[in-house]
C-alpha cells in the first residue's frame, strides 16, 4: 500500500495536536511541582522566601490556565485524528503523523532515562529527599504515560480499541480536573487571592509610612502629628490610602517627643510577614525595638483591624545635631 501524502491541513492539524500535548504535559508537571513545594517547603530557603498561599497562586496561574484551555483542545484534536484513522487506517501512515509520534516516543523515553539517572545520582550523593523524590516520580509517571499510550496507539487497531480509548479519555479528564481542583484546595479561590493582594498592598503602604515617620522624627526631632504632615510636594510623596476603601490609614503617637507610634489597617485575610510574594522577605526593621523573632513577623495580622506599635531605636536612628 502506498504511503499517503500529507496535505497542509494534515501537517498543521498534527503539529497543533502534538504541540498541545507537550504544553499539557509540561503544565501538569509544573502544577504538581508547585503542590510539592507547598506541602514540603525547602528547609534551606530563608525565612520570608517560603511559599505562601498568595505567592503559590501566582506560580500556579500559568500551568492551571494552560491545562484549562490547552488540554481540552488536545483531547478534541486527538479524538478527531483517531476517528479519521479508525475510518481510514491508511492515515496512520502519514509521514507527519509518524514523525511526530516517534518524536514523542523519543522525547518521553529520553525523559524517563534522564529522570532515573538523576534519581540514582542524587541517591548516591545522599541528597535524596521526599521533596526531590516526589518530583522525580511526577516526571516519571507523566513520561511513562505518554510513552505507553503512543506505543500502544501505534500497535493497536483504532477501530477495535475504541472502548479502551474512550476509557483512557475519561481517565485523563479525571486526572486533569483533579489536578486543577487541587490547586484551588491548596491556595484558595481567585477571590481569596485578590483579597490577599489587597492585604499585600496594605503592608507595603504601612512599611512606607513607617519609614516616613522615622525619617520625620530624625529630621524634625519629633513624631508627626498626623500622616498628612508627611506629604511633601518637593519629593512628590503622597500619603497612601487603603487600596480598596480609599480611606486613610490610622496613625497615633503617644506624644510629640516620644519614640512610640502605631499604624493601623483593616485586613481581609489572615497573614504573616512571609505571606506575600516579592523578591525580599517582609520585615519591619531590625532597627525597631523590640527585636522580632525569626518566624514571628512584625507584620502578622488577622482578618480584622490590626495595629502595629513601633518604638524607634535612638541608637540606630539618632536625632539631628542641634
Amino acid at each position: 500500500m502506498d504511503t499517503p501524502k500529507s496535505s497542509p491541513r494534515d501537517f498543521f492539524l498534527h503539529l497543533f495536536a502534538f504541540g498541545t500535548l507537550y504544553v499539557s504535559a509540561i503544565s501538569l508537571i509544573s502544577l504538581w511541582f508547585q503542590y510539592i513545594n507547598l506541602q514540603l517547603p525547602d528547609p534551606l530557603q530563608p525565612y520570608g522566601y517560603q511559599p505562601s498561599s498568595y505567592y503559590a497562586f501566582q506560580q500556579l496561574r500559568w500551568p492551571m490556565s494552560a491545562l484549562i484551555v490547552v488540554f481540552p483542545v488536545f483531547l478534541f484534536l486527538t479524538r478527531w485524528i483517531s476517528g479519521e484513522i479508525a475510518r481510514d487506517p491508511s492515515r496512520k501512515e502519514l509521514r507527519i503523523y509518524k514523525w511526530l509520534v516517534y518524536l514523542t516516543l523519543f522525547v518521553s523515553s529520553v525523559t524517563i532515562v534522564v529522570d532515573l539517572v538523576t534519581l540514582i545520582y542524587n541517591f548516591l550523593g545522599g541528597e535524596l529527599t521526599a521533596r526531590f523524590g516526589l518530583k522525580v516520580v511526577v516526571v516519571l509517571v507523566v513520561a511513562l504515560a505518554i510513552f505507553g499510550y503512543y506505543l500502544w496507539h501505534l500497535r493497536s487497531d483504532l477501530a477495535v480499541s475504541a472502548k479502551k480509548r474512550l476509557l483512557l479519555l475519561w481517565l485523563s479528564i479525571v486526572i486533569m480536573l483533579g489536578s486543577i481542583v487541587l490547586g484551588f484546595f491548596f491556595v484558595g479561590s481567585p477571590t481569596k487571592a485578590r483579597a490577599q493582594k489587597f492585604d499585600e498592598q496594605r503592608i507595603s503602604d504601612l512599611q512606607q509610612l513607617q519609614w516616613q515617620v522615622i525619617n520625620h522624627w530624625q529630621q524634625k526631632g519629633e513624631l508627626p502629628e498626623t500622616l498628612a504632615v508627611l506629604q511633601n510636594d518637593l519629593n512628590e510623596y503622597r500619603v497612601p490610602l487603603d487600596p480598596r476603601t480609599k480611606m486613610p490609614y490610622e496613625y497615633d503617637r503617644i506624644s510629640p517627643k516620644s519614640m512610640v507610634f502605631t499604624l493601623c489597617a483593616t485586613f481581609e485575610q489572615k497573614g504573616t510577614g512571609s505571606s506575600y510574594g516579592g523578591p525580599y522577605p517582609v520585615y519591619s526593621s531590625m532597627a525597631i525595638e523590640p527585636p522580632f523573632e525569626v518566624g514571628k513577623g512584625s507584620w502578622d495580622h488577622e482578618a480584622e483591624r490590626t495595629c502595629f506599635t513601633r518604638t524607634i531605636d535612638p541608637d540606630m536612628f539618632p536625632k539631628p545635631m542641634q
